[in-house]
This record gives structure tokens, C-alpha cells and sequence, in this order.
């Protein structure tokens, strides 16, 4: 199935219009976070790694290995599996590693993308046309499925119009439009009629709703993103594009965006159903992008107003927008959670529901529940941090207090003014640098746990970063190479990598992070 370059930017999933990453705050050492590209695989296109057998992944559900009995779970079973971890690169290409410092793909392939709704990736030489797939054992999220999930675009070259077909080449709605803006998802596609409009339609053709907007993303979870021009603001639906119809469906539909390449759904901030809990996230940073965006539901009717002078991405409950220098919280159906107030935005956190807000009369930090709208910490302080599992990180004028805010506040330890810190994973592990008050002293890197005990200090090697853990693992770089060590300071694999990414699959997509 050969795929033209204007296919290619119809099944974009949605360029990535926002920033993510660990902590908006300099004390915070932050993490970048993509999406893996998605494509389509066809049989005879992969060979499978292993056989094709399902590769376990770092678990990230919050849980730490020995406390997984209260879900049922055998501790030491869950440590023995060897899961696939690690996405790396060499100068040869990229490779997949596996818990075991082990290669599951040898590092010799140009591209990677996910597929199968992020169930599979996809090492790929679009060149030679040669490609190695990995079956991964993600989860599956629960969704309505639609005949039109498997509509694509085509273009008719006599009439210039377009349509879409099936996936067995089969025209299921009539070539008529003057373009597709984004094609079908949960049932709905954006189209340009003969008169410019865009147009909501259904998978019967159904002409829905007028969309008054410059560029609609597809849907997700129940939800388009608008966008318009406006001054001072960019417009970011033009840009992007990733093959569909094929790993190598013709000479311009090779996979020629790999890794690095951060891509949402739809601006939609999310990794499946919100009550999951996904705990890889503590504090979110959601940059200011510079696009004019709104959202709406699947009837066409306004959620989020793009004429808010500021909304940011749409997270899994809801959104932030400022109007008139006002801040104000909203959840999916638009309701206020916090109402507007003379706030600055300073960071968020997705696991315990915690917003970081500087009041603009006083010029001090605080923290809200956003879904409560109840105080957490009083507006006193200088900064605002977290790090996964309640633990906030206040700045005062002497140090930095971390307090454990569940069940009850409880100020743990205390951090040097100028200290960093990552997240803590689910095993309870943390890195801090540029502290003198745990430990010894030593002011270097040292990986602490949530009482603050100093379990390494990295005295003898030079480290210049380090990655958030995900289970038992962090990416650490030395002499300017990548290597993967563990919690207790071991190295899992030294320091030859050009880059490592971790990868979490979250049911609709693969994350990557380092």
C-alpha cells in the first residue's frame, strides 16, 4: 500500500504541542518525555524478536515489587521476569535492551515506531527494507470500537477530491472533500468542504457539525483539540506526518521520524483510563506553547473556549486557563474545579492530584488539591517541588523541607537550599545532587530513599546526568556515553550508549523517557 506524503500528514496522531517532563522548577532534574511515532505494520513486512513471544515491561503502577502481595502478585515472581526496558542507540542504529543488560534487538536499525495501538515496536532500515518487531505485554484499555477506525484517506486524481476507503481498498465515503484535516477517530473525522469549512463527520459520511477553527486534531477520549491563529500564538496542527499504510509502502513513506519526536494524542495529555493510577509522573511540566487552543466534545459543542486568552493541554482531569490574568482549573466537561484567582501556574502533579501556584499579591508558593480545590500547603514558601507519592518539596529562605503529605503532613527531611532532586519511583528511590545535608556531606550525586538514608554516592565516577528511576533502573551519562544502574549503584550496563530511552507502554501509545 503505497503512502503519499499528504496521507502521511492527514494520520499524524498529533504533533506534540506541549512540553513534558519531570518538574518545572530548577531544583527539579527533569526528564524529556515522547511519544513514540505510530505506524501500521503488515505481515509480511516484520520478523518477530524471540518468536514473536509477548516482552514483559517495567512495571508502573506505582506499586514497589515487595508490596505487590496486596494485589495478588508473587514479589519475588515479578523480580525475576526479564523485561524489555530500554530503547538505545549507537552509531549504528538503535537496539532494544533487556533487564538483564541483554540486547532483544542488536542496535542497527535506523528508525523506531511503534504499533498495534503501542502493543508492538518496530526497528526498521527502510532502505534495505528490513525491520524487527517486538511483541510487548502492555495493557489493553477498554474502548468502543468503530468500523471507521480502520477508514483511511485517498485522494482521487481526476476530480482532486477526497475520501476515504477501507482497509480493503474499498471506498466507504465518496471522494467530495477539499481536503481532511484529521481522519477518523472514535467515529469522527474533520474534512474541508467545497466552501473551506471544516466539518465534523461520522463514518457514514454524515456531515455533523461546523468547526469554527484553523486546525482540529483527532479525538480522544471524547475530546478535539481547536486551534486558531491569533498574534503571538503559533499554529501547530501543520506539522508532522508518519507513514500508515506500511512500514515500506513506497519510496517517500519511509519511517524517516524516529526517536525524540514527541507526539500527544490529539493535545491530549494522558496514558489511559486517569483511575489507574499511573504513577511514572509526579510533577508534569506543561509548557507554554504558544498555541491558541480550545476543545470539544463529539457533538461539536465548546468544552474549553480557544478564546481564553491561555489554555493549557488537556490532562486526564481537565485542564488550566487563564483569562484576565486569572487562573482557574476545569475538568473534562468544563466545570470549574478551582475557580478563577490571582494565581501563576508553577507545576502539577498527576499522581497525588497536587497543583503548585504562586499567589500574585504576596509573590509565594503554595499547593491546591485540584480536584478538591482544598489547601495543601499554605502560600509561605519560595518554591514548590515534587516527588511522586505525596512528597512535596517547599523552599524556605534557609533550606528545602520535604514533607510527606499522606496520611497526615509530616516533615520528613531537610535538603540544602540549593540541592536537585529527581521523582521517586515506585521502589521508592530518588536522586539528589548539590546536598550537603544527607549523608556524609558529600555534595555529588547520591541516591536517597524516602526516609532520606543515603544508599550511594557516586564518589568515584563523574556523573553528568541522570533519568527519574522507573522500577530498579535509572540512566545515568559519564564521559559523556549513556548506561542504565541500578538502585543500589550497580551498573546494569556502562556508559557506551549515544542516547537511552525507557519505555513505558500505556495501552493507546509508547512512552519514552530518559
Amino acid at each position: 500500500m503505497k503512502v503519499s506524503k499528504r496521507t502521511k500528514t492527514w494520520l499524524v496522531a498529533a504533533v506534540c504541542t506541549f512540553c513534558l517532563g519531570y518538574g518545572q522548577s530548577q531544583a527539579t532534574i527533569t526528564d524529556t518525555v515522547n511519544y513514540l511515532p505510530p505506524t501500521v505494520v503488515l505481515s509480511d513486512e516484520v520478523t518477530y524478536a524471540a518468536n514473536g513471544q509477548l516482552w514483559p515491561t517495567l512495571k508502573h503502577d506505582g506499586v514497589a515489587m515487595a508490596d505487590s502481595a496486596v494485589k495478588g502478585d508473587d514479589a519475588n515472581g515479578l523480580k525475576e521476569i526479564n523485561r524489555a526496558i530500554a530503547i538505545v542507540q549507537t552509531k549504528e542504529g538503535y537496539g532494544l535492551l533487556d533487564s538483564k543488560g541483554e540486547y532483544v534487538v542488536q542496535p542497527a536499525y535506523k528508525t523506531v515506531n511503534s504499533a498495534n495501538r503501542g502493543h508492538e515496536l518496530v526497528f526498521s532500515n527502510p532502505k534495505d527494507k528490513t525491520a524487527v518487531g517486538v511483541k510487548l505485554d502492555a495493557p489493553m484499555i477498554k474502548r468502543q470500537g468503530y468500523a471507521s477506525d480502520l477508514y483511511f484517506p485517498f485522494k482521487d486524481e481526476s476530480t482532486k477530491r477526497y475520501g476515504f476507503k477501507n482497509v480493503g481498498d474499498q471506498i466507504v465515503i465518496a471522494p467530495k472533500y477539499k481536503d481532511v484535516v484529521a481522519s477518523f477517530s472514535e467515529d469522527r473525522a474533520f474534512v474541508k468542504t467545497e466552501k473551506g469549512q471544516i466539518v465534523g463527520i461520522d463514518g457514514t459520511g454524515s456531515e455533523l457539525f461546523t468547526v469554527a477553527a484553523d486546525y482540529v486534531s483527532p479525538y480522544n477520549d471524547g475530546l478535539a483539540q481547536i486551534e486558531r491563529r491569533a498574534s503571538g500564538f503559533n499554529l501547530f496542527g501543520g506539522f508532522g506526518g508518519l507513514a500508515i499504510g506500511g512500514i515500506f509502502g513506497g519510496g517517500d513513506s519511509g519511517l524517516g521520524i524516529g526517536i525524540g519526536v514527541g507526539h500527544g494524542h490529539g493535545g491530549y495529555l494522558g496514558w489511559g483510563d486517569y483511575d489507574d493510577g499511573f504513577f511514572g509522573f509526579g510533577g508534569v511540566e506543561v509548557a507554554r506553547d504558544k498555541v491558541k487552543r480550545g476543545y470539544i466534545d463529539r457533538d461539536g459543542r465548546i468544552v474549553v473556549d480557544s478564546k481564553l486568552d491561555y489554555v493549557y493541554p488537556m490532562m486526564p482531569f481537565g485542564t488550566i486557563i487563564e483569562n484576565d490574568n486569572q487562573l482557574a482549573v476545569v475538568d473534562k466537561k468544563g466545570n470549574f474545579l478551582i475557580p478563577f484567582g490571582d494565581y501563576t501556574f508553577e507545576g502539577i502533579n498527576l499522581s497525588d492530584s497536587y497543583i503548585a501556584l504562586k499567589n500574585k499579591h504576596t509573590e509565594k508558593r503554595g499547593v491546591l488539591n485540584y480536584l478538591t480545590n482544598k489547601n495543601v500547603l499554605p502560600f509561605i514558601y519560595d518554591g514548590i517541588d515534587f516527588m511522586n507519592d505525596s512528597y512535596i518539596v517547599a523552599t524556605t529562605a534557609d533550606n528545602k523541607r520535604v514533607y510527606k503529605m499522606e496520611p497526615a503532613r509530616t516533615e520528613i527531611f531537610s535538603l540544602s537550599k540549593g540541592a536537585k532532586h529527581t521523582y521517586y519511583g515506585a521502589e521508592g528511590y530518588a536522586w539528589v545532587t548539590g546536598d550537603s545535608l544527607l549523608g556524609d556531606g558529600f555534595t555529588g550525586y547520591k541516591i536517597i530513599d524516602k526516609t532520606g538514608q543515603v544508599v550511594y554516592e557516586a564518589k568515584d565516577i563523574k556523573i553528568q546526568k541522570v533519568s527519574n528511576f522507573i522500577g530498579d533502573y535509572t540512566a545515568v551519562k559519564v564521559g559523556g556515553k549513556w548506561g542504565i544502574m541500578t538502585i543500589n549503584g550497580q551498573w546494569l550496563v556502562e556508559p557506551t550508549y549515544k542516547d537511552i530511552q525507557f519505555i513505558v507502554p500505556t495501552g493507546e501509545a509508547v512512552m519514552i523517557f530518559r
